[in-house]
């Protein structure tokens, strides 16, 4: 059924296609939703399993594509083979405000659509507030 409704909705007025429709119509929100749906029923090791993989994937990424944090890691002796379990987090090298000011946009992912970044700032609590993008 919803196959059909997601095939007809381009023909009905967007005011008469429910919400639901819609937005199953996305792809990224298909996605999302099936793994939150799938995900109720996983057990703590599922979810760490999850949890481990993905970090590995996000720090290959980064470090693959963020050439100050390479430069940094490498300073440190961190490399994201290193890091197989949570407990491994600790080891990733922290950065600071400091860092991030001095780094700007050299912290910006290179794959990343420099013109769909939003800019924000801080409320600067600390003295000065710090702009970062979205």
């Amino acid at each position: 059924m919803k196959d059909f409704l997601l095939s007809v909705s381009r023909y009905i007025p967007a005011q008469l296609v429910p919400v639901r429709t819609i937005m199953f119509a996305n792809n990224d929100f298909k996605r999302r939703y099936s793994l939150l749906t799938e995900s109720e029923s996983w057990t703590l090791s599922d979810i760490r399993y999850w949890q481990e993989k993905n970090m590995k994937s996000l720090l290959t990424d980064t470090y693959t594509n963020v050439g100050v944090l390479t430069k940094l890691w490498d300073t440190k002796g961190f490399h994201p083979s290193d890091f197989s379990t949570l407990d491994d987090l600790s080891d990733i090298p922290t950065i600071d405000k400091q860092f991030i000011k001095l780094s700007g946009k050299t912290l910006l992912n290179k794959l990343f659509d420099k013109n769909k970044l939003a800019y924000r700032y801080t409320g600067g609590s600390t003295g000065t507030p710090m702009k970062f993008a979205l």
